[in-house]
C-alpha cells in the first residue's frame, strides 16, 4: 500500500507539473505545443482552411440572454479576452439548435488577429486569411462548466465570426442605437439590472424558452423555431443589415482595449449584433481548441459572412502587448490537416468569395520542396557487385572496437514546422520540407553539421543486437551540404515492461503509446485506408531530438542506403538505447496496407554479413571506453589460456602412448 500510495503521489505530481508547464506556450514555437499538451499533436485539430464544404440543412439557432451583458476585458498575454458578468448565473447567454448536439452556455469570447490586413484569422475560406477572428466559447450546459466540459468529448461549442475593418464612424448607428435609449459614447460603462433581463426573457418567444430552459435533458429545440435575432417579439430589433452592421461597429469601438480599461472596468456590449445579420450560412465541422490544450471535443460554427468592425479596434488589438512588452500579434494557429473530416455548409448558397492576392497554406509558409540527396553510386539497387558493402547487419558487442566519441545532438534549424508523411513500396516514411534544413545533426566523430532529410520506418527490425531484433525502427537519413556523405542514425522502439497487477489502474490513467510517434501513425492510418485516399499527409514536425532518446552509446559501421540497398558512402550509427511503444501502436502499424491492398506485417530486409568492415562501439565518456577494452580482451585471453592448456594435454597423452608402445615392443623381442 505504501509503494502504491508513493507511485500514485508521483503520477499526480507529474500531472500537476504538466498542467503548470502547459500554460507556457507561444506562436513562435507552435510545433513544440505536444510537448506539455500530447493533444495538440492529435488528429481532429483546429483551425482549418475551408475549401469544398458540402451542403447539409440546419434547423435555426436559437438564443436566449444574447442581449446586452456587462463584460470585462483581460490580456491574457497571448490574446484579448471578454469575460461574462451576468447578474445571476441563471442568466449566462445560451445556444442551441443550429444542428448542435445540445444546450451550450457561453462562457467568453477572444479574438485572433494579424499585424496586418492579409493575415490575422485562424480559419481560412479558400486559403485565405481574414484580418481577424472572435472566438465565443460554449461549454455543454449538463457539464455545468468550461473545466469540467473540457474532459467530454462533446463538451464544447465554439462559434467562429471573421472580423474585417471599416470606416470608424457611421451615420446610420446613431439612428439605430438611440432607439436602444443606449449612449453612443466611446468605452461608456452601462450597468444592468436583473429587471431589464427579466423583461427581456418575457418578451422572448416562449416555445424558443422552453427548449433552452430544460435542465433535465439536453434535447434540441424543434426545428421550426426562428432565431432571436430576427423574431418580431424580440428585445432590439434590428431591422435591416445596414442597420445591424452600424451597431456592431458601435459595440466593437466600445471593446477596443486600452491599458485603462483591461480588468478593472465593466462595459455593455449586444452579443446578438456581435454575430453576422444572416446567423444561417456558416461552416460546421468537428474539431479542437486553437490553443493548449487543444482538446479535440469542439463542434466548430464558423459565419460565412465577416463583421465589419472599426478600424481603431484593430488598431487597438494590434497594440496590444504581453509582459515582457512584446506585441501579441499573429496569435494565430497555423491551419490543421482536415484528413478525413468533412466540412459542411448550411445556407441558401455557396458564395464565390473573391481570392485573396498571397493565399495562406497550411504549414507551407517557409516550406519548399525537400532537397536532393544526389548520386551515391551506379551500381542499380538489387544488382550489387561482389564485395559491395550493404545493409543492415547483426551487431555484436564481441565484434566491436571501443572508442570514444560526442553523444549525438539534433537542433532545430529554419522556420518550416511541418513534416510530409508518405506511405510508399511499403515503407512508411517522414520527410522534413523547408527552405533551410530543419534539424541539424552534430557529435559522434562528425566533423561538420548534418541536415535530416527523411525518416523511415520498419517493422520488425533491420539490424540487430547480439542476433535479437526489435519490434520497430525507426531510421533518419542525413544529408551534408559540404560532401556527397550521408549518415543514418537508427533508433530501436520496444514495448514497455508491464507493471505489476497491483499498478493495473495507473495503466488506464497512464497509457504507454508513444505521443512523438502517434501523429505519424495517425497520418499513415489516413494514407492506409479508404478509396481514393491521399498520396501524402502533411503533420507537424516530430521533435527528433526528444524521439531519438538517449544517444550517449551507438554502433557505428560504414553501409548502404536504407532505401537503395547497393547505394553507398553512408555511415550508420545504430543506437543501442531502445525507446518505448505501446502494443496497440505496433498492431496499428501492422493493419498499414500496401498499393494492392495487403497488410504490411512486416517490412524489414535480410541481414548482411560484415565481413571485413569495421564495428565501433561509440561511447561518450573515456572511463567506459576503457572499461569496454578491459571486458572485451578478457574472454580473448582464456580462450589463448585454453588453448595452450588442451595442447599440454595433447603432448602428455602422446609421451604416454609412446612410453606403452615401447614397453609393449620390448616384450615381442624378448619372447622372440
Amino acid at each position: 500500500m505504501v509503494f502504491k500510495k508513493a507511485v500514485f503521489m508521483l503520477l499526480l505530481s507529474h500531472t500537476l507539473n504538466r498542467e503548470a508547464a502547459a500554460t507556457h506556450w507561444t506562436y513562435n514555437d507552435v510545433q513544440k505545443w505536444a510537448e506539455d499538451s500530447p493533444d495538440c499533436a492529435g488528429r481532429s485539430q483546429s483551425p482549418v482552411d475551408i475549401l469544398a464544404p458540402k451542403m447539409f440543412e440546419a434547423p435555426s439557432f436559437l438564443f436566449k440572454n444574447y442581449g446586452l451583458i456587462n463584460v470585462s476585458l483581460e490580456n491574457t498575454g497571448h490574446s484579448l479576452k471578454a469575460n461574462l458578468h451576468p447578474p445571476e448565473e441563471q442568466q449566462r447567454p445560451r445556444l442551441a439548435g443550429g444542428g448542435l448536439s445540445g444546450t451550450f452556455e457561453l462562457d467568453s469570447f477572444h479574438f485572433h488577429w494579424g499585424d496586418e490586413d492579409s493575415k490575422g484569422s485562424e480559419h481560412l475560406l479558400g486559403s485565405c486569411a481574414f484580418p481577424a477572428e472572435m472566438h465565443l466559447v460554449h461549454f455543454k450546459r449538463k457539464y455545468g462548466s468550461l473545466k469540467n466540459a473540457l474532459q467530454f468529448n462533446d463538451g464544447l461549442a465554439v462559434l467562429g465570426v471573421w472580423l474585417i475593418p471599416g470606416r470608424d464612424s457611421d451615420s446610420s448607428a446613431r439612428e439605430v442605437l438611440e432607439n436602444d435609449g443606449t449612449s453612443l459614447g466611446t468605452h461608456t460603462t452601462h450597468s444592468l439590472d436583473k429587471t431589464w433581463l427579466q423583461q427581456d426573457a418575457n418578451n422572448s418567444d416562449s416555445s424558443l424558452m422552453e427548449g433552452l430552459e430544460n435542465d433535465g435533458t439536453d434535447t434540441t429545440p424543434s426545428l421550426d423555431q426562428t432565431s432571436p435575432q430576427h423574431d418580431a417579439k424580440t428585445t432590439h430589433k434590428i431591422a435591416t443589415e445596414d442597420d445591424h452592421s452600424a451597431a456592431a461597429k458601435k459595440w466593437f469601438r466600445a471593446l477596443t482595449p486600452s491599458e485603462k480599461m483591461l480588468d478593472d472596468q465593466l462595459i455593455a456590449v449586444d452579443l446578438s449584433q456581435l454575430i453576422p445579420f444572416d446567423d444561417r450560412a456558416f461552416y460546421r465541422y468537428n474539431g479542437s481548441l486553437t490553443t493548449p490544450p487543444c482538446t479535440a471535443n469542439v463542434e466548430w460554427t464558423v459565419f460565412e459572412n465577416p463583421v465589419t468592425v472599426p478600424l481603431r479596434f484593430l488598431k487597438g488589438l494590434r497594440a496590444l502587448t504581453n509582459e515582457e512588452g512584446k506585441l501579441i500579434s499573429n496569435n494565430f494557429r497555423p491551419s490543421q490537416r482536415l484528413g478525413k473530416r468533412e466540412v459542411l455548409y448550411s445556407g441558401t448558397k455557396l458564395k464565390q468569395h473573391r481570392k485573396c492576392t498571397h493565399p495562406r497554406k497550411s504549414y507551407t509558409l517557409s516550406c519548399t520542396t525537400i532537397p536532393s540527396l544526389g548520386s551515391f553510386g551506379t551500381v542499380a539497387p538489387g544488382k550489387c557487385s561482389e564485395g559491395q558493402e550493404t545493409s543492415p547487419a547483426d551487431l555484436h558487442l564481441g565484434d566491436a572496437t571501443p572508442a570514444y566519441a560526442k553523444r549525438l545532438r539534433w537542433r532545430r534549424r529554419g522556420d518550416c514546422a511541418n513534416a510530409v508523411v508518405t506511405l510508399d513500396d511499403r515503407l512508411l516514411k517522414v520527410a522534413f520540407p523547408g527552405e533551410k534544413p530543419q534539424w541539424e545533426l552534430s557529435g559522434g566523430r562528425l566533423t561538420s553539421p548534418y541536415h535530416l532529410n527523411h525518416m523511415l520506418f520498419r517493422w520488425g527490425s533491420d539490424h540487430h543486437l547480439g542476433g535479437l531484433s526489435f519490434p520497430l525502427e525507426a531510421q533518419l537519413v542525413h544529408y551534408s551540404s559540404e560532401s556527397d556523405d550521408v549518415v543514418v542514425v537508427s533508433k530501436f522502439f520496444q514495448e514497455p515492461i508491464d507493471l505489476p497487477d497491483v499498478l493495473d489502474s495507473f495503466q488506464h490513467t497512464e497509457p504507454s503509446r508513444n505521443r512523438l510517434l502517434e501523429v505519424v501513425f495517425g497520418a499513415a492510418q489516413e494514407l492506409s485506408t479508404g478509396p481514393g485516399k491521399e498520396e501524402e499527409e502533411e503533420i507537424p514536425s516530430p521533435d527528433v531530438s526528444e524521439l531519438m532518446g538517449d544517444t550517449s552509446s551507438f554502433y557505428e559501421y560504414s553501409g548502404s542506403l536504407p532505401d537503395a540497398p547497393c547505394l553507398g558512402n553512408v555511415t550508420w550509427m545504430v543506437i543501442r538505447t531502445a525507446g518505448d511503444i505501446a502494443r496497440t501502436q505496433l498492431e496499428e502499424l501492422r493493419e498499414l496496407t500496401d498499393e494492392s491492398g495487403d497488410k504490411i506485417t512486416s517490412n524489414n530486409r535480410p541481414l548482411k554479413q560484415l565481413g571485413n568492415r569495421n564495428l565501433f562501439l561509440r561511447i561518450n565518456k573515456h572511463e567506459l571506453v576503457h572499461e569496454y577494452n578491459v571486458m572485451l580482451q578478457r574472454p580473448k585471453r582464456k580462450s589463448a589460456d585454453s588453448g595452450a592448456s588442451q595442447h599440454a594435454a595433447a603432448s602428455l597423452q602422446l609421451l604416454c602412448l609412446l612410453v606403452l608402445t615401447s614397453s609393449f615392443v620390448a616384450r615381442l623381442g624378448l619372447v622372440v
